[in-house]
């Protein structure tokens, strides 16, 4: 990562789209990842103007998104952009080398758009339902693989998520979407690579 930070520690205008799922829009709480996002980059760097785009769509899957990637792709480039998806591609029974030719074309057309802002892949995080978050892998592995091919960065969303000490329930209800605790978790993630 580099130049997202680098306006950040400038005191420049800093922009962030994040195009995604259900989790990018931060279903069912009141606050999702890039509301806990927006609230550390002020406290880290106070005073700096930070504009982040909710791109969110729940229910998505990778190729709704493909449908919709102008609007976060649009000129003037953002300084960051972020892709969440994987969740809603597997419980749609999209194979997992179907979802990584998907999300290799989204990364691919934000290097065609001209994009020369970050790039940051969200992997999905553990759900609490073990035979679909064991499902949920062959995802993961997808992103870390076409992060391999492109240089995209990846968050390391499962580190996070797996050191957490349990202090707080990390899921809703229905054991997929996360609650504010699990969503403060991926803001961590996010922030490692953005602003290591």
């Amino acid at each position: 990562m580099g130049r997202f930070l680098e306006r950040l520690t400038a005191g420049e205008p800093a922009s962030l789209r994040a195009l995604g799922d259900s989790l990018t829009v931060g279903y069912l709480v009141r606050r999702g990842y890039l509301d806990f996002l927006e609230d550390m980059l002020r406290e880290r760097f106070p005073g700096c103007p930070v504009r982040l785009e909710n791109h969110g769509v729940c229910g998505d899957t990778v190729f709704d998104g493909l449908e919709r990637c102008r609007s976060v792709l649009r000129p003037p480039p953002a300084d960051a952009v972020i892709f969440q998806f994987g969740t809603n591609d597997c419980f749609c029974g999209i194979s997992a080398e179907r979802y990584k030719a998907g999300l290799l074309d989204l990364v691919r057309r934000h290097e065609g758009s001209g994009g020369t802002g970050d790039l940051l892949l969200l992997p999905p995080p553990r759900i609490d339902l073990a035979e679909f978050d064991t499902g949920l892998d062959a995802f993961r592995g997808a992103v870390d693989e076409v992060a391999e091919e492109t240089g995209a960065a990846v968050a390391p969303v499962l580190e996070v998520w797996d050191a957490h000490g349990g202090s707080e329930p990390l899921w809703l209800d229905d054991r997929v979407h996360p609650t504010e605790a699990g969503y403060r978790l991926m803001a961590l993630a996010v922030l490692r690579v953005l602003c290591p």
